[in-house]
C-alpha cells in the first residue's frame, strides 16, 4: 500500500496467482467490501496489469469501477 504525497489517495497493490484468483476476488471479496468502501472513499481507478482474460475485463467494465487494463506499470515494488 502507498499513500500519495498529499495524503488524499491510497494505492493498494494486489497480486493474484492467476486469472481464476482475480475472478474470485472480483466476484466475492471485492463485491463484498465495495459497498463499505464507497461509504468513506471515492474508489478508482482500478488498474489491472498483465494478461487479463476478456471475460474478466468485461465483468470489471460492467461493475463501472473505472477499470484500466495495461501490460506494463513500472515504479512499484512489492513489500
Amino acid at each position: 500500500m502507498a499513500i500519495s504525497e498529499k495524503g488524499d489517495q491510497i494505492v493498494i497493490y494486489e497480486v493474484f496467482e492467476d486469472a481464476e484468483a482475480l475472478g474470485f476476488h472480483l466476484s466475492q471479496t471485492a463485491a463484498q467490501f465495495f459497498p463499505q468502501l464507497v461509504e468513506f472513499a471515492t474508489p478508482g481507478p482500478f488498474i489491472f496489469r498483465g494478461d487479463v482474460p476478456e471475460h474478466l475485463r468485461t465483468a470489471a467494465y460492467q461493475m463501472e469501477m473505472g477499470a484500466i487494463f495495461t501490460t506494463e506499470w513500472n515504479g512499484f515494488e512489492r513489500d
